[in-house]
């Protein structure tokens, strides 16, 4: 996969951008705050539909302008797809060569990218929530219907958790054991797919790491569920139904996928507690390299990473060992950076100078 071209309309600080991209190393140069990030922001949307920053459509538009479009042309196995994405306050309008799809899964998995930004630290430094986003976002990349899951949990979730914070006279206790029944079939489902996905992702996720820090250490990556219930839906079902005295004093779900976490351990100690600075950013961006390791298995090609800010996270001796690791990396990649000197990439690559929203060409 290949994002050939890129054209942006008022989106954020940039009101107007259309660039044809490197199929190797895209490296957007400038000071901070200056419209670089925003530029991977733009590339992101065209993924998911949403921003990796969580903004609102009003955040994403220029000021003083009520329409932005963020139009990237894509190529994968040979064959080239125009994304538009129209943006406006109260809504996404989204065309696909001109037509409009017929649902936004017709849209996931046109544009596959991984993200690596500062703000990943959270995964191996943060609440559990943040490594499940992850877990599932990976997921997703090599299966959008993973997002339908997630979601048909999530609502079955919402309507336990209502019902558990009913008084006793309105409790419908018959619906309750259907909904026990629902979660325990969606979220055996959803804690299968995680367990198995980190199974995959380990061997690639201690490659990366080895790459990166220039040394071999033992890594393991852990589900660990709720409870410590097994990943089968009528374990789950079980722990619901034992849960359910205390769910019901509580007007919440005490089990469940919603809850469970990622362990990582780094030569057999926790690294959220242990880990220093610099191996807590190794760690998270051999996940990333990991994932796209792991979804070059499964989709048969490539997708694009883009790393935001990456030699401000690492020393120098790491920034070297990543660049040179990512020269023989087949699939195309986005940098932002301060200084391109010091990234040590000297063919294959197109560099973009950015300041105040404007982008040009310097090499």
């Amino acid at each position: 996969m290949r994002i050939l071209k890129l054209a942006l309309h008022q989106f954020r600080n940039i009101a107007e951008l259309a660039i044809e991209l490197n199929p190797r190393f895209n490296i957007f140069v400038g000071p901070n705050a200056q419209g670089k990030t925003n530029i991977l922001e733009s590339i992101y949307l065209l993924s998911s539909l949403q921003s990796f920053k969580g903004s609102r459509n009003r955040e994403l538009i220029g000021w003083d302008v009520d329409e932005a479009f963020v139009r990237g042309l894509v190529e994968r196995d040979h064959v080239s797809y125009e994304v538009l994405i129209t943006l406006t306050p109260a809504q996404k309008r989204v065309k696909i060569d001109g037509k409009s799809p017929k649902s936004s899964f017709d849209v996931f998995g046109l544009v596959n990218v991984v993200l690596f930004a500062p703000e990943d630290l959270r995964i191996t430094k943060g609440e559990p929530d943040a490594r499940r986003r992850f877990v599932d976002r990976a997921i997703f990349n090599a299966d959008s219907g993973h997002l339908e899951l997630v979601r048909n949990y999530q609502k079955v979730l919402r309507n336990r958790n209502n019902l558990l914070k009913q008084s006793p006279a309105e409790r419908n206790l018959a619906l309750l054991e259907v909904y026990d029944e629902q979660l325990g079939e969606l979220g055996g489902q959803l804690m299968q797919r995680r367990a198995s996905f980190l199974e995959e992702l380990a061997p690639h996720f201690s490659r990366a790491f080895l790459e990166i820090v220039g040394e071999e250490r033992e890594l393991q990556l852990l589900y660990q569920t709720s409870g410590g219930i097994s990943t089968a839906s009528e374990a789950l079902v079980g722990a619901l139904v034992a849960a359910r005295g205390r769910d019901l004093r509580r007007g919440s779900t005490s089990v469940g996928p919603h809850l469970d976490d990622l362990e990582l351990l780094l030569e057999g100690r926790n690294t959220r507690a242990f880990a220093s600075q610099g191996q807590h950013r190794a760690l998270v961006l051999a996940l990333k390299i990991g994932e796209i390791a792991y979804l070059r298995e499964k989709l048969g090609f490539y997708p694009a990473l883009m790393l935001d800010d990456v030699s401000s996270e690492l020393d120098r001796q790491r920034n070297g060992q990543l660049m040179e690791y990512l020269k023989g990396f087949g699939g195309q990649v986005f940098i932002t950076t301060t200084d391109l000197v010091h990234l040590g990439i000297d063919s294959d690559y197109q560099a973009f100078r950015v300041d105040a929203g404007t982008v040009s060409r310097t090499s």
